[in-house]
């Protein structure tokens, strides 16, 4: 899963230092998770226009709006904001050619936000999580590094195995 992460974010990797990769990338300080793409400004903007998606680097480190991150805050997670639906039929197309199938699940239970939940889990205790809106009109997906397993998860641990008859 590192290089599929480096593929879509060179120079993105869970453990890291964030600074560098915030700097990088023009991300701004997020009192959720430490750094993001935060729209609008002008590189986002550029980024976005470019077809490359939104990005938010959540850190090891309690941060707020008044908190900025240390230097030596870390990577925990990396997500990828795709804001088209042919986006995310791309990119859920190249996981499952460099990482095999995914487990599938079908999360309803908030209608207006259903979505197809795909997740690839890695060697450890987490994994890679795709979150493909249902309503086509709602655009792209969430692509999240570092994502709980879906069994753990509070959201998901009840969502229905197998596809969404829409996704």
């Amino acid at each position: 899963m590192a290089a599929v992460l480096d593929s879509l974010v060179p120079g993105a990797r869970i453990g890291a230092l964030a600074a560098p990769l915030a700097h990088k990338y023009y991300l701004k300080l997020d009192g959720v998770f430490g750094y993001s793409s935060e729209y609008p400004n002008r590189a986002a903007t550029d980024r976005a226009a470019r077809g490359l998606p939104g990005i938010a680097v959540q850190v090891d480190e309690e941060v707020s709006l008044d908190h900025r991150p240390s230097d030596s805050a870390r990577i925990v997670r990396v997500a990828l904001d795709f804001y088209s639906r042919q986006a995310a039929d791309s990119v859920r197309e190249l996981l499952t050619r460099k990482l095999g199938p995914a487990e599938r699940r079908c999360y309803t239970a908030h209608e207006p936000q259903a979505m197809a939940v795909y997740f690839w889990p890695d060697e450890k205790s987490a994994g890679l999580m795709l979150l493909v809106p249902l309503d086509t009109s709602r655009g792209g997906a969430l692509l999240t590094f570092g994502a709980m397993r879906l069994d753990s998860h509070p959201d998901f641990k009840d969502a229905p195995r197998g596809s969404c008859d829409a996704a």
